[in-house]
């Protein structure tokens, strides 16, 4: 018996997307078993390095993408966020961000923000490309944890 929409998956090669959720394990075997054909997955990287999931995911022919989340470093020191302008204090800059780099951020209060760096100028400037601001349209102080 076939799976509904099975009809549907032209011959040759395919790309099968499978959303991530919380059934990010059990998606691939479903898929597996009903797709006909052989199947290799997209799997974040840092799974890949996990004991068990690695050695699963490797036998399934998965391959491992590394996450923006993943690879992602705190920074030090604390700074302000006005418009484009991220002045820091204590910060290092020019050796942990680099223009193309997205700075993530938590306000005082716990909202999260995040900016593309447009250009960094001293280790304790930034400029963003556009204006991080709160709904209001009021810039907000920011510092990093």
């Amino acid at each position: 018996m076939g799976s509904a929409g099975e009809d549907r998956i032209p011959p040759g090669p395919v790309i099968f997307a499978c959303a991530p959720h919380a059934n990010q394990f059990v998606d691939p075997i479903v898929v597996q078993s009903k797709a006909g054909r052989e199947v290799s997955y997209l799997i974040a990287a840092a799974s890949l390095r996990r004991p068990f999931i690695g050695r699963v995911a490797r036998t399934l022919n998965a391959i491992g993408v590394e996450r923006p989340q993943d690879i992602s470093t705190a920074g030090v020191g604390s700074f302000v966020c006005k418009g484009v302008k991220v002045t820091g204090e204590g910060t290092n800059f020019l050796k942990q961000v680099r223009p193309g780099d997205t700075l993530s951020i938590v306000s005082k209060n716990g909202a999260k923000f995040s900016g593309n760096v447009k250009s960094v100028q001293s280790n304790t400037s930034i400029e963003l490309k556009k204006d991080i601001t709160n709904e209001e349209g009021v810039s907000i102080e920011l510092f990093e944890a």
